[in-house]
């Protein structure tokens, strides 16, 4: 949050070099600040946080079927939670819905900045969703599946 001073106004005469301020307000001794809520940082945490939420929400739902043993079931056997997971799972897997998700957290990050320093900030907004929203993904499978992250078993090659 920041806080911009636009002027004080004091008792018995000008405060902030503004002579007509005391006149103006009649030297009540108030100060007039406005409060802005846009912070420069939220561009820092916010390809992390929606990174992290992708990859979870994404390696979650392609193991709904495993979490309810429906795995070896025929699609038309399968309960409504698991056909729900499958048709959010062939949505949240696609190549373009990640890189929507880049491009989104890219243009929120930037659009209130000047131009240069908003392509810079959308570019590392967007990189940083997918390097965490791929972390994110194979530590959870780590979790789901066990073993280590980049699928190579000892004994296995």
């Amino acid at each position: 949050m920041r806080v911009l001073i636009l002027g004080a106004l004091g008792r018995g005469g000008p405060v902030g070099g503004c002579p007509a301020a005391d006149e103006n307000r009649g030297g009540s001794g108030t100060m007039i600040a406005m409060i802005s809520w846009h912070d420069r940082r939220r561009w820092v945490v916010a390809g992390p946080a929606v990174g992290v939420a992708l990859g979870a929400v994404d390696s979650i739902v392609n193991h709904v079927p495993v979490l309810l043993g429906e795995v070896a079931t025929a699609r038309a056997e399968r309960g409504g939670w698991s056909q729900a997971a499958e048709f959010a799972s062939l949505i949240l897997d696609a190549g373009w819905a990640w890189a929507a998700t880049a491009v989104l957290v890219g243009w929120l990050v930037s659009r209130d900045a000047r131009p240069a320093a908003g392509m810079l900030r959308g570019a590392l907004a967007g990189g940083f969703t997918l390097v965490f929203a791929t972390s994110a993904y194979y530590g959870v499978d780590v979790v789901f599946d066990g073993g280590a992250w980049w699928a190579w078993r000892p004994g296995t090659g």
